[in-house]
């Protein structure tokens, strides 16, 4: 009997487009969810350790007409502070994105990130919407250790932008445990 090559393996998400195999449903599902300009927000849900992240990496590599997809994994940009996380948000917005690093002191207020600096970066992109990717959302539900996330402030500072009838960020969360 031959052996058959598996393509998928355990480890670090697959980054790279010549390790990521068989997702095609899937890149498709976003991509026709995203054509509508009537949704912003997505949710990939599903146990840990199927793809999800990997899934993540391929749609912001990809050179899409109609979006800019930025990613940001809040479980490494971790912190006990939602300014600082929206901070960390902002700067992955700046750095994919190519505009000028923003500064930490601007982001002292949770509304800063919603009102002064979203605004500035889909000016950049004309016509194109701001995809924000969003891995492990669910993190911030958790402890970790010693470190509690105060969540809310964070929640808060996107709600309003999730609500808005302005649908030029739109946002795909992933989670992989129970909320």
């Amino acid at each position: 009997m031959a052996r058959v090559h598996n393509p998928y393996f355990a480890g670090p998400p697959a980054t790279q487009p010549d390790t990521f195999f068989g997702r095609e449903d899937d890149l498709r599902f976003v991509d026709d969810s995203l054509s509508s300009a009537r949704h912003n927000l997505l949710v990939f849900y599903g146990q840990r350790r199927i793809g999800k992240t990997s899934i993540l990496h391929q749609i912001s590599r990809r050179n899409h007409p109609d979006y800019e997809a930025v990613f940001f994994d809040l479980q490494s940009g971790m912190t006990n502070s939602a300014t600082d996380l929206l901070y960390g948000l902002a700067r992955a917005i700046a750095s994919q994105l190519k505009l000028p690093k923003p500064n930490r002191p601007d982001f002292d207020e949770p509304d800063a990130f919603r009102i002064d600096f979203l605004p500035q970066v889909t000016r950049q992109l004309g016509d194109k919407r701001l995809l924000l990717l969003l891995d492990e959302f669910d993190v911030l539900s958790l402890e970790i250790g010693a470190m509690e996330l105060d969540a809310l402030p964070f929640v808060q500072a996107l709600n309003p932008i999730i609500q808005s009838e302005n649908k030029q960020v739109i946002f795909l969360f992933v989670i992989g445990r129970r909320l």
